[in-house]
């Protein structure tokens, strides 16, 4: 059996919690290899909702990053209420905040 994993001398991303394998350009479509990988998670508990915010991104093997947050939004009620509308504004500031600091 042959090891087929791709290594490139690139570090972790700053700030990963997780990170897949390379991927090389005839899968992903793009000019040069990639990994994805996972960063900070943040879970804002309501009464009736949970809100989580994901820093992902990918990262090329010249070892540029391009992260991006994703926003989930649990909810069995209305929609949110200006508390919460604000409070999940915080966060995210706070969270587009960490990506700036991470990504020189």
């Amino acid at each position: 059996m042959t090891n087929n994993t791709i290594h490139f001398d690139v570090p972790l991303p700053a700030g990963a919690v997780k990170v897949w394998d390379w991927e090389l350009p005839h899968r992903t479509g793009w000019a040069e290899p990639s990994r994805g990988f996972s960063g900070s998670r943040r879970v804002i508990d309501g009464e009736r909702d949970t809100i989580q915010i994901n820093v992902d991104g990918i990262q090329w093997s010249s070892g540029r990053c391009e992260r991006e947050i994703r926003v989930y939004i649990h909810t069995d009620a209305e929609p949110l209420t200006p508390a919460r509308a604000r409070q999940l504004a915080r966060e995210l500031i706070a969270v587009a905040d960490e990506c700036d600091e991470l990504t020189p």
